[in-house]
């Protein structure tokens, strides 16, 4: 069985007031928890089972989560999904240069880094360059680079990654990291196929935090909801 901490249930949309904070804060809480000895983690990412199950929300939440409960932390923000990027969209950002151009040694990582409103949060996109054409050597010596530069610059990275399949288990930037969040679709995910993706990740290093449930539906009418 999978140990995981207390399924948190974000809503699918980004930095909505109050409901999607109050769950990404909690998660946030609750991975601090597990590295309690060692402070608080450093490196997370997020990842699925399958395509649209709301990893990319979850992501930009906990970076959010991350900076509003460190004070004075500094946090970036990482979208590797190569083949299907869209926090560029959702912070209204170009997409180059990102994380290819900087695994591929075409830019240094401050070139490529966006600062966002909230102060304290950066993001680095995914960039233009496909991680498929990168060979595998480069690909290790620039994912090298690139966490220690970041080790070096924020006190927190969290890192929204492609579903648990070929394109994810083909990147050695998850090994790096000290965990990764499984987001699963309440009600669309058999707990088997969960099961799979999780020993999928172990099997590749990939350290499992836990399980974040997402889109739980609330089967309790509203009006007799309010009365409990």
């Amino acid at each position: 069985m999978i140990s995981h901490p207390q399924p948190v249930t974000p809503t699918p949309s980004l930095f909505p007031a109050n409901a999607l904070d109050e769950a990404c804060q909690a998660l946030w809480g609750r991975l601090c928890g597990l590295s309690s000895e060692q402070g608080p983690p450093r490196l997370v990412g997020v990842t699925s089972g399958a395509r649209g199950e709301g990893v990319s929300t979850v992501a930009a939440g906990l970076a959010q989560a991350a900076l509003a409960t460190s004070g004075e932390a500094s946090v970036l923000l990482i979208d590797a999904h190569g083949k299907h990027p869209t926090l560029h969209h959702r912070f209204d950002v170009g997409l180059a240069p990102g994380l290819g151009e900087v695994l591929a040694g075409e830019c240094d990582l401050h070139a490529a880094i966006k600062r966002l409103s909230s102060p304290g949060l950066s993001l680095l996109t995914a960039g233009a360059v496909a991680l498929e054409d990168v060979t595998a050597a480069a690909l290790a010596e620039g994912c090298e680079r690139l966490i220690n530069a970041i080790a070096a610059q924020y006190d927190t990275v969290v890192v929204d990654l492609p579903p648990a399949g070929a394109e994810l288990l083909a990147q050695p930037l998850p090994r790096h990291l000290d965990g990764v969040v499984l987001v699963v679709e309440a009600e669309r995910e058999r707990w088997q196929a969960v099961q799979k993706t999780a020993e999928a990740l172990a099997q590749s290093q990939v350290r499992i935090f836990g399980i974040a449930l997402n889109k739980r539906p609330n089967h309790i009418p509203g009006w007799l909801y309010r009365r409990l």
